[in-house]
């Protein structure tokens, strides 16, 4: 027990030895003087307490009756409950000199504050120091009442480095943990009592801007020397914590948003090379296109001039004799044997070879249909319509094509 009532004043154990192990024998006096006499009283359950610094090398007070002290709730505080409350208490001393500080305060509805302190400005503070928070009752109600008299109140968790170097993401905290880190501003604030360090843990979720997926979720944490942090009269921590917690986000930003631009850059220069094999590739097959449409056109101008000398010959012949239609018509059958064939499998072939952009394929179906009769001109006319009406639209143009350059469109 580091704290009693003098008089109705509250004073402490603690104040007999500095933190450098320095004894103050004034103070040692006094309070060895109150608790001969009788004048030290417990402020929780009121019975005599006296004061022991001795064989025990931390000064505290004890219950007079250890009967009396088995029943009392301050007797039951932890060693490391009362050594964290003393850091901050030693703390806030030295940062506000006039300050008016109590350990363990009560108000006058019962409830008790393990630090209180009442700023010049009038700004008033309580801290609670918690090792295990068992009741969110307990806690909401706390809240409540500090809410209720106008006093800010600030939670510290106790606990040590080693319970947070592994945590990455919120659901890793244990319940305590993640209360107070979303009611306290998104700053769990952590005591050591052991090592003497605060720690200040916040999460980090960071969304990209145009499509709302969140980008980064963890847990940010830093530790400090006490002597590098000041609890302001509000609850603030003053600290450089909210520097590095920005720099932090802002160095993933920019690598991410980076990182982002590469890859659209990238990507554009994917879809550009796309874009331009497609462009030769089209540029090709209407070049090629243009290449048998030129030689078609060639061929049918030279098919019609045949045919004209044909025609005129056939009316004068030779040396002015003219020859029947009859003998015109047998000639001709017999010039053509070479394709009236068995089957269908030679017109077959053409065509497929026509469709397929062979070179010469459609010049040999356009001078089969102009040197022809109706026998090949239906059969390869049915061929071309059979792959049509499957849908296939290449079969379609080459023969429009080919009806075209032999006439018969």
């Amino acid at each position: 027990m580091q704290k009693c009532r003098l008089n109705g004043e509250a004073v402490y154990a603690f104040k007999v030895m500095d933190e450098n192990d320095v004894v103050n024998v004034e103070y040692e006096k006094m309070l060895r003087r109150a608790s001969e006499q009788g004048e030290l009283k417990c402020e929780d359950c009121g019975a005599d307490i006296v004061f022991k610094f001795g064989d025990v090398k931390i000064p505290h007070f004890s219950h007079k009756n250890v009967l009396v002290g088995g029943g009392c709730s301050y007797s039951k505080e932890s060693e490391e409950h009362i050594k964290g409350k003393k850091l901050l208490f030693d703390l806030m001393i030295k940062d506000y000199p006039d300050i008016k500080a109590e350990m363990r305060c009560r108000f006058s509805n019962g409830k008790w504050a393990d630090l209180y302190f009442e700023f010049n400005d009038g700004q008033k503070l309580a801290i609670e120091f918690q090792r295990k928070l068992n009741s969110i009752s307990y806690w909401e109600d706390k809240r409540k009442f500090y809410k209720s008299i106008n006093v800010k109140d600030l939670w510290i968790a106790s606990g040590k480095r080693d319970q947070f170097e592994n945590i990455l993401r919120e659901y890793e905290f244990m319940f305590q943990h993640r209360l107070f880190l979303n009611d306290n501003s998104n700053k769990l604030l952590v005591l050591d009592v052991e090592r003497k360090e605060f720690l200040i843990a916040s999460k980090i979720i960071v969304s990209d801007k145009e499509t709302n997926k969140i980008i980064m979720d963890k847990i940010f944490w830093r530790i400090y020397s006490l002597n590098d942090i000041k609890i302001l009269p509000n609850g603030d921590i003053e600290c450089e914590f909210d520097k590095e917690f920005k720099y932090e986000v802002d160095i993933f930003v920019q690598a991410y948003l980076e990182e982002k631009h590469r890859a659209e850059v990238k990507q554009e220069l994917r879809r550009k090379e796309v874009e331009e094999r497609n462009r030769k590739r089209i540029e090709e097959q209407q070049r090629r296109y243009n290449e048998e449409h030129e030689r078609l056109s060639q061929f049918t101008d030279q098919a019609k001039n045949n045919y004209k000398k044909t025609n005129d010959f056939s009316k004068g012949g030779y040396g002015g004799k003219s020859y029947s239609w009859n003998g015109y018509k047998k000639k001709t059958n017999s010039s053509y044997s070479a394709y009236n064939r068995k089957n269908d499998d030679y017109y077959k072939d053409k065509v497929n070879k026509a469709i397929l952009e062979y070179r010469y394929g459609m010049d040999n179906l356009v001078r089969i249909l102009v040197n022809g009769g109706s026998t090949e001109y239906n059969t390869i006319k049915k061929m071309f319509e059979e792959k049509i009406n499957k849908g296939d639209v290449r079969a379609d143009r080459v023969f429009k094509e080919v009806m075209r350059l032999a006439g018969l469109d």
